[in-house]
């Protein structure tokens, strides 16, 4: 933007700019800043007349709206981009564009919506050339099926989201998968493989430097769960230590109820 200065393609390269300080912004949790960076990159993509990348800009403000929780205005945002994006023929933006509307769905609570969305996406990622993006809506759907009781299904379509994510080399979306799959497999019962999808994807958001993480770990993980350890204490050892912690992204757990035999 500051080499741009004032020459005749200030406009594209300032909207481009926002739009990337916008999308970094939102990683960090800086959802105000966010906010303003694209809406300014919106209107400057406006005024050069370039509708692919205002389209992008839409998709990520819409996307910055569902983390935020102001649904009808992430919509207004997501269809006008998927529109745009249609007109345009530019069909893997705007099956980028129906996997932030599954997601939006899936918030809201229509799951049918943001299935139908979701199976749109996956058909265009598999029978093109970008099969391994389809990471993203196949970890979407797998969520929607969660919610619905499917809990096979759910687990099955993680483990195809984490597995093209690894292909991707996209760390970020194999946490995801990973985070989401243990959900899926404490509401079946499964605690151990859940303990252990949940370790995995907790590793690589740490690798990743990721503060804030990517999964939504259930309240529910801290009294439904319980961890056995063992070990041998030297013959002298008059006192040991436990150190009891909650579930990942919890507060604090403080536990009643320890044994040692």
């Amino acid at each position: 933007m500051e080499a741009a200065g004032d020459s005749d393609c200030w406009a594209r390269a300032a909207a481009i700019g926002h739009l990337e300080l916008g999308t970094l912004a939102s990683t960090r949790h800086r959802f105000a800043q966010a906010v303003a960076e694209l809406r300014l990159s919106v209107e400057l993509f406006g005024r050069t007349g370039d509708e692919l990348r205002q389209g992008r800009a839409l998709n990520n403000l819409g996307v910055v709206y569902i983390e935020t929780g102001r649904h009808q205005e992430a919509a207004d945002c997501l269809e006008r981009a998927l529109a745009v994006q249609r007109a345009r023929g530019s069909e893997l933006d705007a099956a980028i564009t129906l996997d932030n509307l599954g997601l939006l769905h899936l918030r809201r609570g229509a799951r049918e919506e943001a299935s139908a969305h979701c199976l749109e996406s996956i058909a265009f990622h598999r029978a093109g050339a970008s099969a391994e993006l389809a990471s993203a809506p196949l970890n979407i759907l797998g969520l929607v099926r969660c919610e619905q009781g499917r809990l096979d299904e759910a687990i099955a379509l993680q483990f195809e989201s984490r597995d093209l994510a690894r292909m991707q080399g996209n760390l970020y979306r194999e946490a995801l998968a990973l985070l989401d799959l243990a959900e899926a497999y404490r509401r079946q019962g499964e605690l151990r493989q859940a303990v252990d999808c949940a370790e995995q994807g907790l590793e690589i958001r740490r690798r990743l430097g990721d503060p804030y993480g990517t999964g939504r770990p259930s309240p529910g993980w801290v009294p439904r769960w319980t961890r056995q350890g063992s070990g041998t204490a030297h013959p002298d050892t008059t006192s040991i230590t436990l150190y009891v912690h909650g579930w990942y992204s919890q507060g604090t757990y403080y536990a009643d109820d320890l044994s040692i035999s």
